[in-house]
């Protein structure tokens, strides 16, 4: 039983620096770049409007769309500060309704695809039965979110 557990020991100090020492060095298949690429985040100029729905009160409030200019996005596709523009048409909500909503924010770059998908809502929308849309026009408009901006 010694004899094993020595040359246990033995295999583990001779060989475990020569992996190590193979990762390092890129040997054996093993390379140093990770396979994640980093966010690519930049300020954009994008189109968004707000939604919330109540379901208390099944009540569905849309935003008109609207421009916010230098926006910041991440990998084109992500709204970094969608949570602080969320928050506002939240509050927005629950301040002139007097309920509690689930909203979210949809944004794009182009005014023509971000209509076609507020239609697309209002339309589904429409065609269950016990939904109240509500618009509140110009009353509503998203504000910039300052501490997020990159220069």
């Amino acid at each position: 039983m010694r004899l094993s557990f020595k040359l246990l020991l033995a295999f583990t100090v001779l060989t475990v620096p020569a992996l190590s020492y193979a990762q390092d060095s890129g040997a054996a298949g093993h390379s140093k770049k990770s396979k994640t690429k980093a966010a690519k985040v930049e300020n954009l100029d994008v189109y968004m409007f707000g939604a919330a729905y109540s379901m208390i009160d099944s009540v569905l409030v849309i935003s008109d769309i609207q421009k916010m200019e230098q926006v910041r996005v991440s990998n084109k596709w992500f709204l970094t500060d969608r949570k602080d523009f969320e928050s506002q048409f939240d509050d927005y909500v629950s301040q002139q309704y007097g309920t509690s909503a689930l909203a979210f924010v949809t944004f794009s770059p182009k005014e023509k695809s971000l209509l076609k998908q507020r239609e697309r809502l209002v339309r589904k929308a429409r065609k269950k039965s016990g939904y109240t849309l509500s618009y509140p026009g110009s009353a509503f408009h998203f504000t910039e979110a300052l501490r997020y901006r990159i220069d």
